[in-house]
């Protein structure tokens, strides 16, 4: 009895649960109305699985999940719930709708249920999982971050990753309650993966961060992970917010008195002394290769000779450069606070810096043979910067041998890509743990380093009397082989090696050898030497090295600790510097040259000489008789020697703590940034002024004062400007150019006069006559057309003979020089072809242009300019390399589109990413040219049949830009049968509906008739109004004729007044036509194939015949006018009508 009361309480709860679930799920807030969006970016298809995950998580919040999934299925019709189960499951149906685009909606629209709305979008959209998992594990593969933000980097990667688990979940264990361990570590694995994938696409930038996590064990999540580098980013960002960059300010000292020809001017901006007073010059050589001074104005000055000039007994400049018609001397003074004596200094610590191999300031100061006592150890070096700049070191060992050769440490680099002038490819590096005393060995082989240990052992032994007891190297094979073992047990060498893949154990030879190719790279990039010096710069640096003081020493050299006596520097000079060499070769004749011009790349191990390099002969010598020129000055023509490739930048391990091996090498390529192409530079050479030191081009930038005259009152000061002027206006008074008349406020020319001319010219048959006037005002800043009456004595008659037209052009030329030719075929790359029908207007030989530039003449050709879907972004994958080639392309379709308004709608998307193009936007645009190889000869034509009535057509695309959800408006406008104007523009605000999207679109097409009907009345024509304009938007027509409307949209208010205004003047008479016959649609998006071809034979395209017949009288309207165009009309007019 018992059992069955708590059976039928049980079934008495379910029911009541079971109701109470079908009441919650039945309800309806009334918040939820029927135009409510489930997602914020419509179903486009594309974007299948985002937007169902979405869908998914609004419908469960809701309740009403059950409704597409099958799970809460439609009662029986008599049921007490079917009503309101209909009107839930049709408020679904309708949110779902309003959650798809415009687009493919229509296409669902008579779908039963929302469960079977859901059916049929998953059988359309709802790929298989195979493809779009290859899909998603490629692009997980291969992202990376490029130029977005940490942010915005992660939320594209969690996408990736949601989506890929979304479409193949990793499988769970099904124990219950999971204690064998199974789920955590598959969560485990999940996590490590994903940070892998995370580090692996961050920018190089995030090296440092990037190998400290992946050295912690275990690995962070993800989230702690991105909390990590993202501290660093903001660290970075504050760092940049507070730097103040200086500018290097270039005073120039102006005298307005006269100036003693011997008097020197301080000048803060020259960083080199200049004077054209060759007396002045104690001694002076005239310089190895001519090189100038390039001015503003474009000119250049020869340097010819570079010497030294004493001021004072004590005082004596060198390298001054002598400039015949420089008029003043100039004394450089590098930091105006200090005095010239302190000028002085700071050049002859610079150049000791140089010569050292860039050593640090602080070493320099312990060098008793340089005079730097009152020198700032903060003076900026670029090279350095450049060459040696790397990662905060780790605590080093502090241990070290108590003598000299009791631990040589040893490493081999190479093979390096290039190889030496000696055919070497290898590097053997020793180091002296006591002296820290350096020795470099080129090899060709890696098997040599055996018979050069032995060499070394056996000079150690003879030079210094001592052997050497521990040698310590890695595990390479070079060390590791019989003939090393046996040279170790023959001397008593104990041979000690490191863990596998621990190099920090080896940590001393590691550190010399980042020091030794930091050197070396700083020489190299100082002296813009190839890259087949490079072993040459590392003999150098490891001589330069053992007698630069190190603080590891006490600030004591190396070469002091190994050989108890301080080194000598004054036979250093600089690296790469030019110099020339005493021509000692005997039986040489009177009148040979008895020098060598060279550039020094070393010293000699075993003689008191110079190693050189010769530059004629292009080989190697010796000699102790060498003058050099270290000064800036110095400069190589970079024919004198081989093609420069980029120095090598080994990775050499820097820390003594466990680093792991990096994991990939960047791909991306870098570019210059957008802004650099804003600035042209006038120097011929730049190949050559990259030779000088930023120190002397910022020198060469300031020695002249003269400035392009920015305004009229400079420009009158030249007399080469008045000159210039007097010219000009002379020509123009003799022409009559202008008449003197108030300008009429807001007028502003429009460049479809060309078109309506065109159109009237072939509705009435004139004829064409082009000529070209010299002196034109073509290149004024006009803000009105120009319009040229007929002279007067010569009446216009409906028929003129040639004789007529002839008399016109003979009094033209009599009133200024125009070269008559002849008949108007070809007008500012407009191809004009004349038949009884009319006027053919294209741009052949254009298209022909673009295809050949392009490389497309062999490709296939398309139906249509724009795939038919397709929707461009700003992120639509990678960056382009050359984004210049794109924004070419698309300043060429902009111009061709003057006759081509079938690429109207294409262009305008495609200028729209001019700033950051990326692959699928070149794309896009290479398919517009694919479908110009098809149609080369379509052009505009012009009917001669035609009627003079204006009508229009109007369209919106509503909400169509996927980055700002901005509507497009487009519009075409025929008088009589010609298409005389088109626009396809981006609106400037957000619309909240279509039919607010639409309205705008219906101004913009009045204030352009307003436009077209002044051309018309000063051309002498009546426009009959009203103008009929046709829009496919039945509500924006009731907006325009119900003042309740308009009430109802003050946020549109001002497009109301325009187009509310026009209708009441009878200005317009709007019309509703069907979609399928809105010809404006070919303005706002991507059409089908048919109707594509459709809207282009009512548009007026057809293909031009190759040789038209030309002919038919020439009738003018008594009250015609002439109009004349600049070429800049034109280009404006492009700018205007497809403009995003």
């Amino acid at each position: 009895m018992d059992e069955a009361n708590t059976s039928a309480a049980e079934a008495q709860r379910s029911a009541e649960t079971t109701i109470q679930y079908e009441r919650d799920v039945l309800f309806i807030h009334p918040s939820e109305h029927s135009n409510l969006a489930l997602t914020t970016s419509p179903l486009d298809g594309t974007n299948f699985l985002a937007w169902q995950r979405a869908v998914y998580v609004s419908l469960g919040t809701k309740m009403k999940l059950g409704f597409i999934d099958g799970s809460f299925p439609r009662p029986g019709i008599g049921s007490i719930n079917f009503e309101s189960w209909r009107r839930v499951d049709l408020m679904v149906t309708s949110w779902i709708w309003n959650s798809m685009s415009k687009d493919i909606v229509e296409s669902f629209m008579f779908c039963a249920t929302s469960r079977d709305l859901w059916l049929a979008i998953q059988a359309r959209y709802g790929r298989s999982n195979g493809p779009m998992v290859y899909k998603l594990q490629r692009e997980i593969s291969s992202v990376s971050q490029n130029n977005l933000s940490l942010t915005a980097y992660l939320t594209k990667v969690t996408k990736l990753w949601n989506e890929l688990s979304a479409l193949a979940p990793v499988p769970k264990c099904r124990c219950g309650g999971c204690s064998c361990g199974i789920n955590k570590a598959i969560d485990n694995l999940t996590s490590s993966t994903q940070v892998m994938q995370f580090l692996m696409g961050l920018h190089d930038s995030f090296n440092n961060e990037r190998s400290q996590i992946l050295m912690l064990d275990p690995l962070p999540d993800i989230e702690k992970t991105f909390s990590m580098v993202y501290a660093v980013e903001e660290q970075r960002s504050v760092h940049n917010d507070l730097e103040i960059n200086s500018t290097h300010m270039a005073c120039n000292t102006v005298i307005p008195t006269e100036i003693d020809e011997n008097c020197w001017i301080v000048d803060s901006g020259a960083s080199n002394h200049v004077s054209g007073n060759i007396a002045l010059f104690h001694s002076y050589i005239k310089s190895a290769s001519p090189h100038y001074i390039h001015l503003p104005d474009g000119s250049k000055r020869l340097v010819q000779y570079t010497g030294t000039v004493k001021l004072t007994s004590n005082i004596t400049l060198e390298n001054v450069l002598f400039v015949p018609q420089f008029s003043v001397n100039l004394l450089s003074d590098q930091d105006t606070k200090d005095s010239l004596v302190m000028g002085v200094l700071f050049r002859r610590v610079s150049v000791w810096h140089n010569r050292l191999g860039h050593a640090s300031m602080e070493a320099i100061k312990h060098i008793q043979e340089v005079d730097c006592t009152e020198f700032s150890s903060n003076i900026p070096c670029d090279t350095c910067h450049k060459a040696k700049q790397s990662r905060i070191p780790f605590p080093v060992s502090s241990s070290h041998a108590t003598a000299i050769f009791d631990l040589v440490h040893m490493d081999l680099w190479g093979p390096y890509k290039a190889n030496s002038i000696s055919g070497c490819t290898y590097l053997l590096t020793l180091v002296d743990d006591h002296s820290r005393c350096l020795w470099i060995f080129l090899l060709k082989q890696k098997n040599q380093v055996p018979t050069v240990l032995h060499s070394f052992c056996s000079m150690v032994q003879n030079q210094f009397g001592k052997g050497i007891k521990i040698f310590r190297s890695d595990n390479g094979s070079e060390f590791i082989n019989q003939d090393c073992r046996m040279l170790c047990a023959n001397f008593g060498i104990i041979h000690q090696t490191s863990c596998s893949y621990t190099p920090q154990q080896n940590g001393r030879v590691e550190r010399k050898h980042r020091h030794l190719l930091n050197v070396a790279r700083a020489l190299l990039l100082q002296a813009s030497l190839p890259i087949k010096f490079w072993s040459d710069a590392i003999l150098t640096a490891a001589y330069l090295i053992n007698r630069t003081p190190t603080k590891v020493l006490g600030w004591k050299t190396p070469y002091e600790k190994l050989y108890g006596k301080d080194p000598q520097y004054i036979h250093l000079r600089t690296f790469g510097s030019l110099c020339y060499a005493t021509d000692i070769t005997p039986h040489k004749s009177k009148f040979h040259s008895r020098a060598l011009q060279c550039i020094l790349i070393g010293y000699a191990m075993h003689q008191k000489a110079y190693k050189l390099f010769d530059l004629d002969n292009q080989t190697v010598l010796f000699s102790r008789d060498v003058h050099f020129y270290e000064g800036p000055a110095t400069l190589i023509e970079q024919d004198d020697l081989p093609t420069s490739t980029p120095v090598p930048v080994p990775r050499v391990t820097d820390s003594i703590n466990p680093e792991p091996p990096p994991l990939r090498r960047s791909q991306r390529q870098t570019h210059k940034p957008s802004w650099l192409n804003d600035f042209v530079s006038s120097v011929s050479s730049p190949s050559l002024l990259h030779s000088c030191s930023h120190d002397y081009s910022l020198f060469m930038a300031s020695l002249s004062t003269l400035q392009e005259p920015r305004t009229y009152l400079e420009a009158v000061k030249h007399v080469e400007w008045q000159d210039a002027m007097k010219a000009e206006l002379n020509a123009l008074e003799r022409n009559c150019t202008w008449t003197l008349a108030p300008l009429p406020k807001g007028k502003r020319p429009i460049g479809l006069t060309v078109r309506i001319f065109l159109a009237l010219a072939a509705a009435h048959g004139w004829s064409l006559q082009q000529v070209d006037v010299n002196n034109a005002f073509l290149h004024g800043h006009l803000d009105e057309d120009l319009y040229m009456t007929p002279p007067e004595g010569y009446t216009i008659a409906p028929a003129p003979t040639l004789g007529l037209i002839q008399s016109v052009k003979d009094y033209l030329h009599s009133l200024f020089t125009i070269k008559d030719l002849g008949e108007a075929r070809y007008f500012l790359g407009l191809e004009i072809a004349r038949s009884s029908d009319g006027l053919y207007v294209a741009q052949n030989k254009y298209v022909q242009d673009i295809i050949r530039d392009i490389g497309l003449q062999n490709a296939k050709s398309t139906s249509t300019p724009f795939s038919l879907g397709l929707k461009l972004s700003e992120n639509c994958g990678a960056l382009l390399t050359d984004p210049e080639k794109y924004r070419r392309l698309v300043g060429r379709l902009l111009y061709l589109g003057f006759t081509r308004p079938d690429i109207s709608h294409s262009v305008q998307q495609l200028s729209q990413f001019l700033t950051r193009p990326c692959e699928e936007h070149w794309r896009a645009a290479v398919h517009v040219v694919r479908y110009l190889k098809g149609t080369p000869t379509k052009g505009l034509f012009l009917p001669s049949s035609s009627s003079f009535l204006l009508c229009a057509y109007c369209d919106a695309d509503w909400a169509s830009c996927t980055d700002s959800r901005r509507s497009l408006t487009g519009f075409c406008i025929f008088l009589g049968d010609a298409l005389v104007s088109w626009k396809t523009k981006k609106q400037t605000t957000v619309s909240r509906s279509t039919a607010e999207a639409e309205y705008r679109s219906m101004a913009a097409t009045v204030c352009e008739l307003r436009w077209i009907s002044y051309i018309l009345s000063d051309l002498g024509l009546t426009v009959t109004l009203p103008i009929k304009l046709f829009c496919d938007n039945q509500a924006a027509l009731h907006i325009m004729a119900n003042p309740v409307f308009h009430e109802r949209t003050k946020h549109i208010e001002l497009d109301c007044h325009v187009v509310r205004d026009a209708y009441k003047d009878g200005f317009i008479s709007p019309s509703f036509v069907r979609s399928s016959a809105q010809l404006a649609d070919i303005f706002t998006k991507a059409l089908g194939l048919k109707i594509f071809a459709a809207f282009l034979d009512k548009l007026g395209l057809a293909a031009m015949h190759p040789s038209p017949t030309c002919g038919g009288d020439v009738a003018y309207p008594d009250s015609v006018a002439v109009a004349i165009h600049g070429s800049a009309y034109l280009d404006e007019e492009e700018e205007i009508e497809t403009t995003q």
